[in-house]
């Protein structure tokens, strides 16, 4: 099976765009960045994105401390899904919330307005109006709890910065649609820029930790605070949405200095008797607090038949602090 890695392109709206590379490769001279990375809310249409090793890497941004004059404020109300049904358009969807067309499309950038086929799931924007004309059994996103951990921000190459906010599961079941608004005040004039951050993976199970990531674009302010909250977090909904895959046989190789580390292994899909159209793994880098630095998504270019395997091999590079550690973590869906 050939694999590769999935292209890269600019996110608009909920947007992340890759830093410079630094580090050197595990076992290759230093390679130039990729191109820049993107995410997208709608589950598996979420391509490949790679934080890089800052230039002059900065310590962790921390939130602003009460009493500054530069609040970071909380997004109300908390966006809500919206499930396409039979006869609906893009147009009439953001007429009935309160919306324009084009901040509907800006918060779903990966939605093709004149392809949505039913149950398309639409995120709506925060700030819409209540839909009294919605359908009963359409739910609305309500997050669930989970342990979040402060975020952490490094200034990039190219002069904007990266930012990660760690959320562990702990509940008892596997969550979805996990979304964080991240915000950079900039302490010398009160300014404040935002971000979305979502997940490298769709699902998150249950005691997994996963960084939110979101990416400012150049310039952010020479000395800034960062705040975040999570915004959606959803209880995976119905059966057979996700298939059982683990990573094995698993080997992390981290480069003199700990700007870079690679990863490699095999995901193994289960008998379940369904196919894999769609095959992923996160490789999640930590320095030696435990603060992620780096995060990295692969992804199989050809569909797992039950039982199937793929081997992987995926390099992630260090943001900021050198890499002590990876974590890897598997998806796969029908």
């Amino acid at each position: 099976m050939r694999l590769k890695f999935a292209p890269l392109a600019l996110l608009v709206a909920v947007l992340l765009s890759a830093c410079g590379a630094q580090g050197a490769a595990p076992t290759q001279a230093a390679a130039a960045s990729p191109n820049p990375g993107t995410l997208s809310p709608n589950a598996g249409n979420m391509a490949a994105f790679t934080p890089y090793a800052s230039a002059t890497p900065r310590p962790s941004a921390t939130p602003t401390p009460p009493g500054t004059a530069t609040p970071l404020p909380s997004p109300s109300p908390t966006p809500r899904q919206h499930s396409v049904a039979r006869g609906e358009d893009m147009g009439g969807i953001a007429f009935r919330y309160g919306i324009t067309l084009e901040q509907l499309m800006a918060a779903n950038p990966n939605v093709n307005p004149s392809a949505m086929s039913i149950g398309t799931v639409l995120l709506i924007p925060a700030g819409a109006k209540p839909d009294a004309g919605q359908p009963t059994g359409i739910p609305t996103l309500t997050p669930v709890p989970l342990e979040v951990r402060p975020v952490s921000c490094a200034t990039a190459r190219d002069g904007g910065a990266w930012c990660f906010l760690p959320v562990r599961n702990t509940t008892g079941a596997a969550l979805e649609n996990l979304s964080a608004v991240v915000r950079l005040a900039d302490r010398a004039s009160g300014q404040i820029l935002s971000q979305t951050a979502l997940a490298p993976l769709d699902r998150l199970a249950p005691g997994d930790e996963l960084p939110l990531v979101a990416y400012f674009p150049a310039p952010v302010p020479a000395d800034f605070s960062a705040g975040a909250e999570l915004l959606t977090a959803m209880p995976v909904a119905g059966e057979g949405r996700y298939l059982d895959a683990q990573v094995a046989e698993t080997a992390v190789e981290i480069a003199d200095g700990g700007l870079s580390a690679q990863a490699s292994g095999v995901l193994r899909l289960s008998d379940s008797g369904m196919d894999a159209r769609q095959a992923w793994v996160a490789a999640v880098a930590y320095d030696a607090g435990g603060n992620i630095v780096g995060a990295r998504r692969w992804e199989a270019d050809a569909p797992l038949p039950p039982g199937g395997q793929a081997a992987f091999t995926v390099s992630v590079y260090s943001t900021g602090a050198p890499i002590a550690r990876v974590a890897l973590l598997a998806q796969a869906r029908p």
